[in-house]
């Protein structure tokens, strides 16, 4: 579930070509429709998404510009 509010919360994993499973989760902070979003985004302990502590924490910002030709995405991460 991505909830896309402030405020909101989305848990994610990524499978590895050998199959092992790499947990993370997203709190998403600001949200000004339909220009952009910020959010952490951290890694997981495993499936019930609790947040590793001692790991780092990304901020990220996402960015939407309407372009001749159609959007322009830019992703922002910070460590």
């Amino acid at each position: 579930v991505h909830d896309l509010t402030p405020g909101g919360k989305a848990h994610y994993y990524m499978t590895s070509p050998e199959g092992e499973k790499y947990y993370g989760w997203w709190k998403v902070e600001t949200v000004d429709e339909p220009t952009s979003f910020t959010f952490q985004d951290g890694f997981a302990a495993d499936d019930t998404f609790a947040p590793i502590p001692d790991m780092p924490v990304c901020d990220c910002v996402y960015a939407f510009e309407a372009t001749d030709t159609g959007t322009r995405a830019t992703y922002t991460s910070t460590y």
